[in-house]
């Protein structure tokens, strides 16, 4: 028995390619991308419908939106998925029917995917998945707490003495200010502080978050606190990046992602919209009867 899954997912481009077919860590995957209201899509077979084969194939394909919010530069939001068993030998990913609906939301880009980011370790896995859930979120106050995550992973094969906290806030304040986009703004608006970069965004930004009776506070509900964290947020993700580039030792060399096809036009998504334009019309019957 094969299980063919579908996960949906959203990103706030829309892809060149309307399908590709290609190959990651040894899978077959098809993207397909959605309409200007459906969700772009995963498709692929995996051989273990068992529950370890159930996790390894949506962590699996977890790790590969990670890799490319990474190397496009953009969010990728894992929606979920589904799997339906099959008689072995009777599907192709590349041909399989799709259906289902997930609505999205597009903005105007457009990105084509070619390569993925050279990942080695266990360590960098760990990154990107912190990286693309804070690129994902929509409130300041998480992305911040993510991206500060980051910047406390040891780099692989490294040993250090001392707590994460402390091993950070010393690196964010041995980085140069030509290698942080608005690193000296804030130097300028924490001047009157007696905190170095460091221990302001350690103190009063990342503790403050964490810590809702903790003073001076962070809250979601604030106007003042939205415009408190505005600038220090903008920081710790150059930051995060930076970390990630030289320290983790994910710069910008990249493989080649095996693109086994991609189509500029593709049956599944006039599939869909045939569906869509069916259910329209189902709707506008079922409310003239009543």
């Amino acid at each position: 028995m094969t299980t063919l899954w579908t996960f949906n997912f959203n990103s706030p481009c829309r892809f060149i390619g309307a399908e590709y077919i290609f190959e990651f860590e040894g899978r077959k995957y098809r993207l397909i991308r959605g309409t200007e209201e459906e969700c772009d899509k995963l498709l692929t077979i995996a051989d273990d419908s068992s529950r370890a084969g159930t996790d390894e194939c949506i962590e699996r394909t977890m790790r590969l939106l990670n890799y490319l919010s990474w190397q496009l530069g953009i969010g990728m939001q894992y929606l979920g998925g589904a799997g339906h068993g099959f008689q072995e030998g009777t599907l192709k990913v590349e041909t399989v029917p799709v259906v289902g609906y997930r609505k999205r939301n597009l903005s105007g880009y457009m990105v084509g995917i070619s390569s993925i980011p050279n990942v080695t370790n266990s360590v960098q896995i760990d990154a990107l998945s912190l990286w693309n859930e804070a690129e994902i979120s929509t409130s300041p106050f998480l992305a911040f707490i993510n991206y500060w995550k980051i910047i406390e992973l040891f780099p692989p094969g490294t040993k250090y003495k001392g707590k994460p906290k402390s091993r950070a806030i010393n690196w964010i304040n041995s980085v140069p200010e030509n290698k942080i986009i608005d690193l000296a703004e804030l130097k300028k608006e924490i001047s009157g502080r007696n905190a170095s970069v460091g221990e302001f965004l350690w103190g009063e930004c990342r503790n403050s978050i964490v810590h809702i009776t903790r003073k001076p506070t962070l809250k979601p509900g604030s106007s003042e606190s939205y415009e408190r964290i505005y600038r220090p947020k903008l920081v710790i993700r150059a930051l995060a990046k930076y970390y990630i580039q030289t320290e983790l030792g994910l710069g910008w060399y990249s493989h080649p992602l095996k693109i086994l096809q991609t189509k500029k036009l593709t049956r599944a998504l006039k599939d869909l919209k045939e569906l869509k334009k069916q259910e329209r019309i189902h709707r506008r019957a079922f409310k003239y009867l009543k």
